[in-house]
């Protein structure tokens, strides 16, 4: 069996990199059999779902698997059998394998791995039946598997972490000699802190009062020593947590998440070291964008927050948080406006007579849609512009629906009679006016939109209607 992995110098200090990946190169030699290699990164801050990544091969070649990371982390792996191995930003894992008939002739995946870390996870694997504290047939994993336990079971629980930290650490002291200076601290921290982690997680099992009764976790929170390990940060932020904000758990989507964070970035301010402190809000920050902003709302909630907020972060940390951004704004489909093609949306409105109107009525005709208010002064305005417009299109096939946002009828019938309103003039009521700003995207009034005669935006927020009779008697005409 050969598979074997190298990267660059490893006794040289990873540095925190901000906008790089970690690759995976993968040399297959040979064939005989499809080989599949699959891979998965989770990362626990800055916090996400699991990426899983596979490559399903069928001829020898070189081939490439990629994963966006900031400082070095465990990457699993299964060739044949599954294992783990420590990949780094801005530097190349190779992996050298393939597949090839035994001598009875059946197809036998290859590998073998020459890489210090691969052996020393490998043999604490073997020895311990995990990598490390979070992931399954750990000390105290029965009880983590309880939705409620007792204190007794909890003082159990978090003697059999203790025990797990002590051999843990015995068996890296043990091969300490192999392994760079860097690597010994990050390993230590990383069994400290999920060890921590895990306390943290069972006295939530026992209803503890993370608020009144201090916990004793055994760790130092400003540790420089352990700015590599992604499970002191979230170690951290889970303490800051459970310590400050679970009194309150009313908040529901982007207000929970502003409302997390500056609660637990006050604490965090006051008791991280400049440089650790950085890194943790940085990441905090982007959580809050690709966990919590779901709309165009969220997201510039979030921006606002951020302006009016002295972090202090680095050129490299905001162009994190913004790549960030970008990619909660493409997974999340998050739009900022409707485009052309879209569908626009229906609405199910009465007029002066109280009869009601659908937009789906309309169809098989272009349709200029008119939102604006009874308070709007710049609105009443645009009314003459409006009736121009109808006298200009009202023997073609346009229809023009004035959305009136507000619900004070009195008010919307007078200024109807008042000045002449030409076309269908509807009123919001109830949670239509919501809808149909955020449906429409509408920020200010008067706000207008074309739509085709499939019931399709043509144009949102298009040219007021004094500037856009031209362009839609051109569109009419050419129907």
């Amino acid at each position: 069996m050969i598979l074997s992995g190298c990267s660059k110098n490893k006794s040289k200090t990873p540095e925190i990199i901000y906008n790089d990946s970690a690759f995976i190169k993968i040399i297959v030699k040979e064939v005989s059999d499809t080989l599949e290699i699959q891979t998965n990164f989770c990362s626990i801050f800055p916090f996400r779902s699991c990426y899983y990544k596979t490559k399903v091969i069928t001829e020898p070649g070189v081939y490439f698997i990629s994963y966006k990371m900031t400082k070095p982390e465990l990457v699993h792996f299964k060739i044949d059998k599954k294992f783990d191995a420590l990949l780094q930003p801005a530097d190349t894992f190779v992996i050298e394998t393939g597949i090839r008939k035994d001598d009875s002739g059946q197809p036998k995946t290859f590998f073998m791995i020459n890489d210090i870390f691969y052996d020393y996870y490998q043999t604490k694997f073997n020895q311990f039946g995990y990598y490390t504290f979070t992931d399954e047939n750990i000390p105290a994993s029965d009880y983590l598997m309880k939705s409620e336990i007792t204190r007794q079971e909890y003082d159990k629980a978090a003697s059999l972490l203790d025990k797990g930290v002590a051999d843990n650490i015995e068996f890296l002291d043990e091969n300490k000699t192999k392994l760079p200076d860097w690597f010994y601290g990050l390993e230590k921290s990383n069994i400290i802190y999920s060890a921590a982690y895990m306390k943290i997680m069972l006295a939530y099992r026992m209803n503890f009062d993370f608020h009144n009764i201090k916990l004793d976790l055994n760790i130092k929170f400003d540790n420089p020593e352990a700015r590599l390990s992604s499970i002191y940060y979230y170690t951290i932020s889970q303490y800051l947590f459970y310590h400050y904000c679970m009194t309150d758990s009313r908040q529901e989507g982007i207000n929970r998440g502003i409302y997390l964070l500056t609660k637990t970035e006050r604490a965090a301010d006051s008791l991280l070291s400049r440089e650790l402190y950085n890194y943790y809000i940085t990441c905090s920050i982007s959580d809050l964008y690709v966990i919590f902003c779901h709309s165009k709302a969220d997201i510039l909630r979030t921006d606002s927050l951020i302006k009016s907020s002295d972090y202090r972060l680095s050129d490299d940390q905001i162009r994190f948080i913004n790549d960030e951004k970008e990619s909660a704004i493409k997974t999340g489909n998050i739009k900022f406006s409707l485009n052309s093609g879209d569908k626009a949306t229906g609405f199910y409105l009465k007029d002066e007579k109280d009869s009601l109107h659908r937009l789906s009525d309309y169809r098989g005709k272009n349709i200029y849609l008119h939102f604006w208010a009874t308070w709007c002064q710049p609105c009443i305005k645009e009314i003459p512009a409006i009736n121009e417009l109808y006298a200009k299109t009202s023997t073609k096939q346009l229809v023009i629906i004035n959305i009136c946002l507000d619900d004070n009828r009195d008010k919307w019938k007078e200024i109807i009679k008042r000045e002449n309103m030409k076309g269908i003039n509807l009123i919001c009521k109830g949670n239509w006016e919501k809808s149909l700003k955020e449906k429409y995207f509408i920020e200010e009034l008067p706000h207008y939109t074309l739509v085709d005669t499939a019931g399709l935006i043509i144009k949102n927020n298009t040219d007021r209607p004094g500037n856009v009779i031209t362009e839609i008697s051109q569109l009419l005409d050419n129907k």
